[in-house]
């Protein structure tokens, strides 16, 4: 049995943290991103009339 690091063991994530993490937060940044779109158009189509 040898000791050494084999290449799949070095690329495993240290912290325990599971390996689709990554697309997990591209699509928390996707979402993020939805939510400001339909805020901002909102905020100039609805509120922002409203107030003049």
């Amino acid at each position: 049995m040898s000791t050494t690091a084999t290449p799949q063991a070095a690329r495993r994530p240290q912290d325990g943290a599971p390996a689709h993490a990554a697309p997990a937060a591209g699509l928390l940044v996707l979402l993020v991103g939805i939510f400001i779109t339909t805020l901002d158009f909102f905020i100039v189509n609805v509120a922002i009339p409203d107030i003049q």
